[in-house]
């Protein structure tokens, strides 16, 4: 895994609870069977990783593709 994709997105943008001008996106990839949270901005052209573990909780995909049975 060396990127997100639109498929792993979950929720945002997100107001920042620091004060700062930033909007958060949050990205669920999956990861050797582990659904990995990951929390990120960007700032000046920059990435900046906020959170990054293990999914505490369900998450939905809005542009996830349905697998059909």
């Amino acid at each position: 895994m060396r990127q997100l994709k639109v498929s792993d997105y979950c929720e945002g943008p997100l107001d920042g609870d620091t004060g700062r001008p930033l909007k958060w996106w949050i990205f669920a990839p999956e990861y050797c069977g582990v659904v990995l949270y990951i929390k990120v901005a960007l700032c000046s052209g920059r990435c900046i990783c906020k959170s990054f573990h293990k999914a505490q909780y369900e998450v939905t995909y809005p542009f996830k593709k349905e697998v059909e049975a």
